[in-house]
């Protein structure tokens, strides 16, 4: 008996794209939370990877049904809300909910002769609401600012809401259209302008390569299959297993030739791509460097990297041509005597930045 319930737990539990691409698919989106996890960069970033795991089903759920479109937009905007004022404490616990009731039964026996039980949880709540609204506004006016924010938590609700709308859009489109690669493609970009901040995730990026791969041959199986079943051709059930088997052998190999093998004749493009966009990037890196406050960049030396976001030069790579500019990047005041007036020579002065062992 606990067998047979067992399988019809499972059975109806089982997703409608089947549990391997399923599977494929969870893998996919949890890559960005976990590439900010190992990047380490953001503190509390941990509540990503849950806000994640959240928003999987519920995005699968809300693509169900004829009003799918609404329920996405309303999915997306509730839930991008709701990670703020759970990060604040807002929302109460489910131990406080349940001691909410079991006070509130309490207090209709004793005929409601003082006050009702949740109010003091609905009054902290309210406190943490307004306590975040707060925050947000100071940190949305260092923007415009000159001082830097000290405060991390907007980071990290900003961080949580992207999470949120981003694994939502991923699990709804994948439901609804069957097109995997418009589902992850803002996890992709966003992936990719992870790894060139902190190239210490390549390996989160080689995963969420493989897991794309994975997702798109069960997807083209999945519509094989219902082709099949819709015109009553007759297939074997072993069919799966193999091309899940098959499949998986180029999965593992494919972003395996293409991390080992060297394309050093997209450098030039890749390098004027970048270069194009050196304005906007040191506008934004203005802003950021306010915004992010006491948040640091992850260490790491990747293609483009630099130490800074808008002062030093983008590129140090060997062979590569200067980078040279004209800006400010620093000022030196020292006590060493004035230079003298018959050599007009003073003390000499290197300055290093950044050292390098491994090249």
């Amino acid at each position: 008996m606990g067998a047979e319930l067992i399988i019809q737990l499972v059975r109806w539990l089982r997703p409608r794209e089947g549990w391997v691409a399923t599977l494929f698919l969870a893998l996919t989106v949890i890559c960005l939370p976990w590439s900010v996890m190992t990047a380490d960069w953001l503190p509390g970033s941990g509540a990503l990877m849950t806000v994640a795991i959240f928003a999987l089903p519920v995005g699968l759920w809300a693509a169900n049904g004829r009003r799918a479109g609404w329920r996405l937009v309303l999915v997306g905007l509730l839930g991008g809300l709701g990670v703020g004022l759970w990060l604040i404490g807002a929302l109460p616990s489910l131990d406080t909910l349940i001691r909410v009731v079991w006070q509130t039964v309490g207090w209709l026996q004793r005929g409601r002769v003082e006050e009702w039980p949740g109010l003091t949880v609905g009054r902290a709540s309210m406190a943490a609401t307004t306590e975040l609204l707060r925050r947000l506004v100071v940190w949305g006016e260092t923007a415009r600012g000159t001082t830097p924010s000290a405060d991390t938590l907007p980071v990290l609700w900003v961080g949580c809401a992207v999470t949120w709308i981003v694994v939502v859009w991923t699990a709804w489109v994948y439901r609804r259209w069957r097109r995997p690669g418009l589902a992850v493609l803002p996890l992709g970009l966003l992936l990719t302008q992870h790894l060139v901040f902190a190239p210490s995730v390549a390996g989160q990026f080689a995963v969420f390569l493989a897991s794309v791969l994975g997702l798109m041959v069960q997807t083209r199986f999945l519509a094989q299959r219902e082709r099949w079943e819709r015109e009553g051709i007759d297939y074997s059930g072993e069919v799966h297993t193999d091309t899940t088997l098959l499949s998986l052998l180029f999965v593992i190999l494919l972003p395996v030739l293409a991390w080992l093998i060297p394309l050093p004749i997209l450098y030039g493009p890749a390098r004027a791509a970048w270069e194009a966009f050196r304005e906007p990037r040191e506008a934004v890196g203005t802003v950021a460097k306010r915004l992010l406050g006491p948040i640091q960049r992850p260490p790491g030396s990747g293609l483009f990297t630099t130490t800074d976001l808008t002062d030093l030069p983008y590129g140090r790579v060997l062979a590569g041509p200067p980078d040279l500019r004209d800006a400010v990047v620093m000022r030196v005041q020292t006590n060493d005597p004035p230079p003298l007036y018959e050599t007009g020579q003073g003390p000499r002065h290197y300055w290093r930045t950044e050292t390098m062992d491994t090249y």
